[in-house]
């Protein structure tokens, strides 16, 4: 579950670098809303599912496991050995259930190769999101930040201009 819930902070905070750009280009028209709609649909789904991965763990395995530890404790049966047994056992179902083992032979690990398909895809498309997009989307607001920058550059010779053409004007009148 580290795994996991390092996987759910690097694609929540590939999200939020989404959300803090799709803030600047809601207002412009441009050939990437459309992919940024996409792209923060799809990670909004991936986190939902590392989310609920984690809540099945917390939930479903460590609680339930551990009420069932609990309950043999509160019975007070049995010697150390018993007592040694049923933690055992407690660790042993968290390990199964948390990693998604399955009892049946031949099936041992596929669920649980299955997931690290998944996680693998996860960081690859965050990669790819944090490394294209984003990047574009950089480049893009450069542009932008480039043409502002002219754009004052511009005024700012005009109205030297006409800030020494009103001061000659002033030099060559007369008072009468």
């Amino acid at each position: 579950m580290v795994q996991g819930r390092s996987l759910d902070f690097q694609v929540s905070n590939a999200r939020s670098r989404l959300g803090l750009t799709k803030v600047n280009i809601d207002n412009k028209k441009t050939d990437l809303n459309f992919e940024w709609h996409k792209t923060r649909l799809v990670l909004a789904e991936m986190i939902h599912f590392i989310r609920q991965l984690e809540a099945y763990s917390r939930l479903e395995v460590i609680e339930c496991s551990w009420k069932v530890l609990t309950e043999f404790l509160h019975k007070k049966d049995g010697d150390l050995d018993a007592l040694i047994e049923a933690h055992r056992s407690y660790l042993d179902r968290m390990t199964r259930k948390i990693l998604l083992l399955s009892s049946k032979p031949g099936k041992e690990e596929v669920l649980q190769r299955q997931l690290v398909e998944i996680f693998t895809l996860i960081l690859q498309f965050r990669e790819a999101m944090v490394n294209t997009l984003y990047s574009e989307m950089v480049g893009f607001f450069l542009t932008i930040f480039d043409r502002i920058v002219f754009s004052i550059t511009v005024s700012l010779s005009m109205l030297e201009g006409t800030k020494k053409r009103m001061l000659k004007g002033y030099g060559t009148m007369s008072l009468n």
